[in-house]
């Protein structure tokens, strides 16, 4: 059984801090959008080395929806799939189908020779859909849902001067498919911005501020508090794997949509497609 179908929180995550306008800050960023390598697999289990750095792979454009990557002109990915009424798959939570596209991603970050050396780096993925799974030079750092909400990694320790391979695997159904489903188009992949982030040692990691009322008074009192970051965590303690983690087997389950009842609309289920 792998994490995607298990109701657990985030791993090696921290929460995500409130993203200021653009300008508000001199900290360092890396914009990580733009073409990254691409390979779709059938089924979470893809076998895909983290280590592998995806030469001769498809490209693909982060941030966007792989569905919709060559459209309209193609459909190399699978098409979009929409529902209202019933689910996109038979309703066995928190499993989903074993037919199960799943994204492979590749990048090469390079780190610049003047990035600061005090404080931490943090890598940002501001929404991934559905699940999904981060190593940086072969070490898995990370697991993350949510799609709609940001996620935040600490990659300072993973991190060396030059280059640096970052992988991602993306699965298109996950235990939080039930969560997020609604009346919607079902996409998926890195579809929202991703940044590498510099947050300096002695920066601010929460401001608050209380405002008290009183009618018969004036001004009012005013409270504010802030905080540091604490100090660096320890290491991860996932250590490097040759291959992403294998799931135990279990019964088949088909991706086709329910059958609709009286009223209802059946979702049309994407076809699992390998590049």
């Amino acid at each position: 059984m792998t994490d995607h179908v298990t109701v657990r929180p985030p791993t090696g995550v921290v929460p995500a801090r409130f993203r200021p306008p653009a300008g508000a800050s001199d900290a360092r960023t890396v914009s990580l959008d733009g073409p990254w390598r691409f390979r779709l697999h059938p089924t979470a289990r893809t076998g895909a080395d983290p280590r592998d750095p995806g030469d001769g792979w498809d490209t693909l454009a982060v941030p966007g929806h792989w569905q919709l990557a060559q459209a309209p002109d193609a459909w190399p990915y699978g098409t979009p799939a929409y529902s209202n009424a019933l689910f996109p798959f038979p309703i066995d939570p928190p499993f989903v189908p074993d037919e199960n596209p799943t994204g492979e991603y590749r990048r090469t970050i390079e780190l610049p020779e003047d990035w600061p050396a005090d404080g931490r780096t943090y890598l940002r993925f501001e929404g991934v859909d559905s699940w999904f799974e981060v190593a940086v030079n072969g070490a898995v750092l990370a697991t993350s849902h949510g799609s709609r909400l940001p996620t935040e990694i600490d990659v300072t320790d993973a991190l060396r001067p030059g280059q640096n391979l970052l992988a991602v695997r993306v699965t298109q159904w996950s235990a939080y498919s039930y969560v997020e489903d609604q009346d919607q188009w079902w996409l998926s992949g890195i579809f929202r911005s991703v940044t590498l982030e510099h947050r300096p040692a002695a920066g601010l990691r929460h401001v608050g501020i209380t405002a008290g009322y009183d009618h018969t008074t004036a001004p009012a009192p005013c409270a504010s508090t802030s905080r540091t970051p604490p100090p660096a965590p320890a290491s991860p303690s996932r250590s490097s794997a040759s291959t992403w983690r294998r799931g135990r087997p279990r019964r088949r389950r088909s991706t086709r949509g329910a059958p609709s009842g009286p009223g209802s609309t059946r979702s049309s289920s994407p076809r699992p497609v390998s590049a």
